[in-house]
């Protein structure tokens, strides 16, 4: 039965991929860059700048246009190599930042994102960690939630993909967690130090 999953996934993701490259060329050219593995052990998909590993069963549970933007949100954070701007900083609340700044640029792009989704508008991914709340002390992160916009200045709320709370795609290469969601604007192309 897994062999039959992964079978299916692949051909699943590649009619994923297919459709960003007829809809959305910008970031199907993106994730071409990318090779993309099956990866069990992740509970959406999740890139470390080098590669794209998604997990089987969230493929085969997932809808198809969700998969495109989650698709789209991980290739956008590597085109502004979030992956390799983190330093020191957390890595829970550097993907969180990522994930808010890269959802309002693929919101913009014409993507969907799940209704529970969250997007902060003009800001840098070191701007949207600054604001949002610090883990308190023997906290890796939080609750593992996207805050509200209420917990950062200058930020507005739209739908965000987090089924798994815990999204990544832009933190330290070898600690590459799960990410949902997608996003650029198509109007202005992406802006410089976002």
């Amino acid at each position: 039965m897994a062999a039959r999953v992964h079978r299916e996934s692949a051909l699943r993701v590649s009619d994923c991929v297919t459709e960003l490259l007829r809809k959305q060329p910008f970031f199907g050219s993106l994730v071409l860059r990318l090779p993309l593995r099956p990866d069990p052990t992740r509970e959406t998909l999740a890139t470390d700048g080098q590669e794209i590993r998604y997990s089987p069963r969230w493929i085969a549970e997932t809808e198809a246009h969700f998969i495109e933007t989650a698709m789209a949100r991980v290739v956008m954070a590597c085109a502004l190599k979030h992956h390799t701007r983190r330093g020191e900083r957390d890595p829970e609340r550097w993907q969180m930042a990522s994930q808010l700044v890269t959802h309002a640029l693929i919101r913009d792009a014409g993507f969907t994102l799940p209704p529970d989704a969250e997007a902060w508008d003009d800001l840098s991914v070191e701007q949207a960690y600054d604001r949002l709340p610090a883990p308190e002390d023997g906290d890796s992160g939080g609750d593992g939630g996207a805050p509200s916009a209420a917990d950062g200045a200058g930020a507005s709320a739209a739908g965000e993909y987090s089924p798994d709370g815990d999204d990544d795609g832009t933190g330290d290469p070898s600690d590459a967690t799960d990410d949902d969601d997608g996003q650029d604007p198509s109007d202005t192309g992406p802006r410089p130090g976002r």
